[in-house]
């Protein structure tokens, strides 16, 4: 688990990607309108992401409730994949872009 730094877990219609720093964990969550065309449990972020015009996103940060290896073994175990910081970076950006 100390190699872990980045989480996602997908539905249709929204991502979620957490960064898993040394004192807390960072949360983004996309939201898609109910009429999108984008499917998150088949999305390319390669391909697709330039194509997320309307979402809805929050960004949230908390503490580790355990610890940052137990924390990250429950959320593994519940469902979150492991994953690099590509994405996360990208939908960061493109959150930010949103915001201006």
């Amino acid at each position: 688990m100390k190699t872990v730094y980045f989480l996602e877990r997908r539905t249709i219609s929204t991502l979620e990607l957490i960064s898993c720093a040394n004192e807390e964990m960072i949360s983004i969550l996309l939201e898609l309108p109910a009429k999108s065309h984008i499917n998150f449990l088949k999305f390319d972020p390669i391909k697709e992401i330039g194509g997320i015009n309307h979402f809805r996103s929050a960004q949230v940060s908390s503490n580790y409730h355990i610890s940052r290896e137990k924390d990250i073994f429950t959320l593994i175990e519940s469902g979150y994949k492991v994953v690099n910081g590509r994405l996360y970076n990208q939908i960061e950006s493109l959150r930010k872009t949103q915001l201006n």
